[in-house]
């Protein structure tokens, strides 16, 4: 049996499948290898294995607006960060880092979220993370190790 197609391997993606010498099927995924039960069968195979813990979650609000806001003041390790637009929010309000603007920068324009929406991604520090918006209106946030 050979590797599968390049459908996943060779596409700089987290989740690789392997396939080793004797046969059996492996996910690849953050450098550790996950056996797949069913692998070949009618059964999907499934990746249930997360390597990141929630650590710890908070809010914030644009004091003085339009302007951009930390969403922590001191350095706060973490892996992945979810930022939710609060619900009760009227104006759009953006995500970015320290330059983010409110506008279609390719440089400095966030990352727009309405009222209620979400966006999860990667980074390795809180601290570095900014909204920007209207006084009063801001968002939740959660983030994982």
């Amino acid at each position: 049996m050979s590797n599968p197609d390049a459908l996943f391997t060779g596409q700089a993606l987290a989740v690789d499948p392997v396939v080793a010498a004797d046969g059996t099927v492996v996910l690849k995924a953050a450098g550790q290898q996950i056996a797949v039960a069913g692998a070949g069968g009618p059964s999907g195979t499934q990746l249930t294995t997360d390597y990141t813990t929630l650590t710890g979650y908070g809010g914030q609000v644009v004091a003085a607006g339009p302007a951009r806001t930390k969403l922590r003041a001191s350095a706060t390790p973490c892996r992945r960060i979810t930022v939710k637009a609060l619900v009760g929010n009227t104006h759009t309000l953006y995500v970015g880092l320290a330059g983010v603007t409110t506008d279609a920068s390719n440089s400095t324009g966030g990352f727009q979220m309405e009222p209620g929406e979400s966006f999860t991604f990667g980074i390795d520090d809180v601290s570095k993370v900014y909204i920007h918006g209207t006084a009063g209106e801001g968002a939740s946030f959660a983030y994982e190790l």
